[in-house]
């Protein structure tokens, strides 16, 4: 019965889609059956009523034989049929994941490729970038030569960030009735960059969490703060180097004093661990 059913489909019914077809039309198969038996169930016994003859009667019989047998081949072969569906369907499941793992392997040794590229083009940008501060164009360099999206130094691949820097990198349009020379246009005010660091007097007291990837001029480091704290202020000691508080770097190891906010983001950061909180304000909130 299977095997018939299996040739009627494609003559060889070994993978998922026949089997699948096979099974749905056993089980039509089996439906038409199961009613062709219950309608010679009900002329057989209209037969008895009427009387009928011997022959009708066993004419009767011999097709409701035949009927139950093909029913019961139909659920003898249903069982095995579904085995076969299930190995197939797990075959074909495995050969995908195969092919899918294979494809993201390609695909992730392109992006090794790709990325180390980036690292490799990122070092370079920022040595010469670090090349022309050590040489005296502090300014000229931070004018004309945006800091590249990083963190920690590494070059991020954030398609957006990137999509910045590339438009920060165009030069300006030149002005035809502009008399200066082009040095003098690096003192226009420019958009500050999303990764970029805030002036040291833009914001008074403000901290940045920026850390630097390339050696430039900077104040001398404070000593120790170890003032009384005042509400909603914390003491910390800083954990890694290169923190700006207040306009001033910080060392390792130093201790400072900041507001609640900005030390819960320099906390998340791993910038510093704090050390000491301000006594309860009289709401009864710990700053």
């Amino acid at each position: 019965m299977l095997n018939k059913l299996l040739k009627q489909l494609n003559g060889h019914g070994s993978d998922a889609e026949s089997l699948d077809a096979a099974l749905i039309q056993l089980e039509a198969d089996r439906e038409t059956a199961q009613r062709e038996l219950s309608d010679l169930q009900v002329r057989r016994h209209q037969a008895l009523l009427d009387d009928a003859t011997d022959a009708t009667l066993d004419k009767l019989e011999r097709e409701i034989e035949r009927a139950e047998t093909r029913i019961e081949k139909l659920d003898l072969a249903a069982p095995g049929l579904r085995e076969r569906l299930d190995a197939a369907r797990q075959d074909a499941r495995r050969r995908r994941w195969e092919g899918l793992l294979s494809a993201w392997r390609q695909a992730a040794a392109e992006f090794v490729s790709s990325a180390r590229a980036t690292v490799a083009a990122h070092e370079s940008l920022v040595s010469l970038r670090a090349a022309a501060q050590s040489e005296g164009f502090a300014a000229e360099a931070a004018a004309h030569m945006p800091a590249t999206p990083n963190l920690n130094g590494h070059a991020l691949l954030a398609p957006d960030l990137l999509d910045i820097f590339e438009q920060s990198m165009r030069p300006p349009v030149p002005d035809a009735s502009a008399t200066r020379p082009a040095i003098a246009s690096s003192s226009r005010a420019r958009a500050r960059l999303p990764h970029e660091r805030v002036p040291h007097g833009d914001v008074h007291g403000s901290v940045s969490l920026d850390f630097i990837s390339a050696p430039r001029p900077r104040p001398t480091r404070v000593v120790d703060d170890v003032e009384p704290l005042l509400p909603g202020e914390v003491r910390a000691v800083v954990v890694r180097p290169g923190l700006e508080v207040r306009g001033q770097q910080c060392a390792a190891g130093q201790k400072i004093r900041l507001q609640a906010d900005d030390a819960e983001r320099c906390l998340r950061s791993g910038s510093i661990e704090i050390t000491e909180r301000a006594p309860l304000t009289q709401a009864g909130e710990n700053l």
